[in-house]
């Protein structure tokens, strides 16, 4: 079995400080990041919440807010909240 030479090492830790670069950026742009990735999308899952054995869930769907609770059993209760602008205010 090989030792570990001194050029393994400075690869090794090279391939650690750009893992540790890549996620520092990543972290450090978050936003610019997830909205490049998201793109102009129709739903968008605002929050979720576990209650009870279930979820819910508060979504925005063309500029509406939506909440959904799913139970473990039964069918999901979708209540129209309005739109994002009366949500906010």
């Amino acid at each position: 079995m090989e030792t570990l030479s001194p050029d393994r090492l400075i690869i090794v830790l090279l391939f650690l400080g750009a893992l540790l670069a890549l996620r520092y950026y990543v972290t450090r742009n978050r936003d610019v990041l997830s909205k490049k990735i998201s793109g102009d999308r129709r739903l968008k899952l605002c929050e979720a919440l576990p209650i009870n054995g279930g979820r819910v869930y508060l979504l925005e769907a063309d500029g509406e807010r939506l909440c959904v609770v799913a139970g473990g059993k039964g069918a999901p209760t979708v209540v129209q909240l309005g739109t994002a602008q009366e949500v906010q205010s």
